[in-house]
């Protein structure tokens, strides 16, 4: 497994945007912990800005995979159906765990005035990230693939979704009645969800070329 680590981490490094990349990863990283901690729950877009870099991780493997080392390689089904999950699952993991302990620990020091509000935020944030998660893990592996139709989708439906987790009465009685750790449970199942569906899009549709507009993202500036 060691030696997995190794080969996925040598495969990002071929591609010729990794530098790039990982720039972009940290300032995503970066500015989302920050929007998270300033927000404290009344917007999800720090989350989802934290796991951006899941994303980016993604697209490495992909412009890894055009490199002519790869081409002729036996292992180039698995620079795309494979490796990239070593790096993506537990990132996505991890970094789930951290903010719902984070908004599970916000909702438990609310002020004595706005306990039930504040509780019912951080519910609703915690099942709006799992949500968001789910939809960006199986939009990173459609959209190599189908890249319009797939923005298009993805569209539609989150701008609405980050709206109503932005609204701060909305559905205020519905999630003060849920149970924080059930939320929590249920967001973990989303985000599984999402990694196990982005596998599979990955793994069906393999030997389907890459969409030209994504490889064009992929290799610009090569």
């Amino acid at each position: 497994m060691i030696n997995d680590y190794k080969k996925a981490f040598k495969l990002m490094t071929l591609s010729p945007k990794f530098k790039m990349q990982i720039i972009l990863a940290s300032i995503f990283f970066i500015l989302g912990v920050v929007l998270d901690v300033a927000s404290t729950g009344a917007t999800v877009t720090g989350g989802v800005y934290i796991f951006i870099p899941a994303i980016s991780m993604m697209e490495l493997f992909y412009g890894a995979n055009e490199s002519g080392l790869i081409k002729s390689s036996p292992i180039r089904k698995k620079t795309l159906t494979y490796y990239p999950f070593l790096v993506t699952v537990p990132y996505s993991l991890i970094a789930y765990t951290l903010l719902a302990l984070y908004h599970a620990h916000i909702s438990r020091i609310a002020t004595p005035s706005s306990d039930v509000d504040e509780y019912a935020m951080q519910v609703k944030y915690i099942y709006a990230l799992g949500l968001l998660v789910l939809l960006l893990l199986v939009y990173s592996a459609a959209c190599y693939k189908g890249f319009v139709l797939s923005t298009i989708v993805f569209v539609i439906i989150v701008i609405p979704l980050i709206g109503c987790s932005q609204s701060k009465y909305l559905f205020l009685d519905f999630f003060g009645a849920q149970d924080i750790n059930v939320a929590i449970g249920i967001g973990y199942l989303l985000v599984l969800l999402g990694l196990v569906l982005s596998m599979t899009i990955t793994r069906l549709f393999y030997f389907r070329d890459i969409d030209r507009l994504s490889m064009r993202g992929i290799m610009k500036n090569a």
